[in-house]
Formats: structure tokens, C-alpha cells, sequence
């Protein structure tokens, strides 16, 4: 199964928000994790942007807020200009890295597993099936690790081990 891409046109030069998004939604959530998405870069505002203005056109409600885990990421915006409007960006010191909140008007939370940047395409491709299928109850770093998606120069900073993502997705928190 390849990689699913958004709607937009291929790039006509490295533009990380023009190029393809690269995203996939579970068709039934019946999982912790809804989808996956595999940013370009650590690029918060530029990256974010181009994931809201697709999620925009998948989900059923816009999207007001997204939630990220502050060490995966480069200076984090408190807001974002999408389509004329403004979506609030929040962060926590706790948590995964490789999992983004985001939360549509009605107040819908969808849960992405965030696949680090510079995976190779094969090891993306096979943790984004994963967490596609939306009945799969692993945790993040689970996911990943199945994918062989995280090697040592492609894993976030403060990203959790296999146990301590387990130890989080049941209510565990990090100091």
C-alpha cells in the first residue's frame, strides 16, 4: 500500500506547503489513532498550515485547534492563518511526539500518529497502513517500531520508548 496523498497539485519546486500532503485517515476509528501523517520537515507553521487546509476538506467540520508535543517540533505558533480564518496551535512539554491532536469546531478530536520526517518511504508506507486501519491499539512508538520507522537520525527529540509510549497511552505522564 502506498503512501495516500492529498488532493493538491505536485510541486513545482521544493515548497513544503505546496507539495503533496502526505496523510492518511482511518476509514473506521475504532483505535486510539485515526490516521497518520509524514510532515516534510520540523517547520511548525508551514507544515501545520498545509495539514489544516487539507484536513479541511476530509473531516466534516473545519478545524479550529491542533495539539502538538513541543519537542518534535521548531518555534511553535500560538495561532495559524488558514483560509481566512485562525486555528490556535497548543503545546505541551509532556506526552508523545509522534502523536498531533486535532480538534474541529464541534469540538471532534482527531488523533494523528506524526511520522518523523526523514523516514525512509518504505518504513512510512507500512506505519501509515498501520495506523490507517483504525482498530489497531498499539501506541505510537509501537507503530513506528513495526514500520521500522525509527532509526537513530530520524527519531524527534524526547521521543518515548516503546514502554514509556505504553506507559503514556494509559495515563502515564512524563516529568
Amino acid at each position: 500500500m502506498g503512501i495516500l496523498q492529498g488532493t493538491r497539485p505536485p510541486p513545482t519546486r521544493p515548497d513544503a506547503e505546496r507539495a503533496p500532503i502526505r496523510l492518511g485517515l482511518a476509514r473506521a476509528r475504532f483505535g486510539p489513532i485515526d490516521g497518520a501523517w509524514w510532515p516534510y520537515d520540523r517547520d511548525t507553521a508551514g507544515q501545520l498550515r498545509a495539514l489544516v487546509a487539507e484536513l479541511d476538506g476530509l473531516l466534516p467540520q473545519r478545524v479550529t485547534r491542533v495539539n502538538v508535543q513541543r519537542s518534535g517540533w521548531d518555534d511553535i505558533p500560538r495561532r495559524l492563518s488558514v483560509s481566512a480564518r485562525v486555528v490556535s496551535v497548543g503545546w505541551f512539554n509532556s506526552g508523545d511526539p509522534n502523536l498531533i491532536t486535532v480538534v474541529t469546531r464541534d469540538g471532534i478530536t482527531t488523533q494523528l500518529l506524526v511520522i518523523p520526517p526523514h523516514t525512509a518511504e518504505a518504513a512510512a508506507s507500512t506505519a501509515m497502513a498501520i495506523a490507517m486501519s483504525g482498530t489497531n491499539s498499539a501506541q505510537p512508538g509501537a507503530i513506528l517500531a513495526a514500520g521500522r520507522a525509527i532509526s537513530d537520525d530520524d527519531e524527534w527529540p524526547g521521543a518515548p520508548t516503546e514502554a514509556e509510549s505504553v506507559w503514556l497511552g494509559e495515563g502515564g505522564s512524563r516529568r
